[in-house]
């Protein structure tokens, strides 16, 4: 038995799709965030979120989810310049979005980013034109201030199931 036979039509159906997602409201999960700077210095979380599979059959969602289920949005909340640090009020309402409790101490911006992914959100998503060196390009856009939290929870089991163990000996490798 073969591992594959090339099928050129199979690979029209996983061709990326770069246009911006279509405005409206959709429920996500925040699937990844990472903590990183700019090479001027400027930090930001870039926040990976997916737009949720599972709600394909919601009525409210049939023009978003149920067209762009699986699709991905990068988001960035950037530090003030000024201040180098973050907005606490953007980070707290980020926060109680996915339900990090109340007066919990997070000793770095890493703490908070483990602690949002994958977490479920809902988020208003809009379309703006861009222009750069000429070229005018259509982007996603979202704000912190039109995030709020799913009306659709994750079951328990698939939202916070433990990591796998991938420690790996030298006795589990097969060279």
């Amino acid at each position: 038995m073969s591992f594959l036979t090339v099928n050129y039509k199979q690979a029209e159906s996983v061709k990326q799709n770069n246009e911006p997602l279509p405005a409206g409201i959709y429920e996500m999960i925040m699937k990844s965030a990472t903590h990183v700077a700019s090479r001027g210095g400027h930090e930001n979380i870039t926040f990976d979120f997916v737009v949720r599979k599972d709600l394909d059959a919601v009525p409210e969602l049939a023009g978003t989810n149920a067209k762009a289920h699986g699709r991905h949005l990068f988001q960035s909340i950037w530090t003030k310049k000024d201040t180098g640090t973050f907005d606490e009020a953007q980070i707290s309402r980020i926060a109680q979005l996915v339900e990090i409790p109340d007066g919990t101490q997070l000793e770095t911006v890493d703490d908070f980013v483990q602690l949002c992914e994958n977490k479920p959100i809902r988020m208003k998503v809009e379309v703006s034109e861009n222009e750069f060196k000429g070229k005018i390009t259509k982007r996603n856009n979202s704000w912190v201030n039109t995030w709020e939290k799913t009306k659709y929870p994750m079951q328990q089991s698939a939202q916070s199931m433990p990591a796998a163990d991938t420690t790996i000996s030298e006795g589990d490798l097969p060279f």
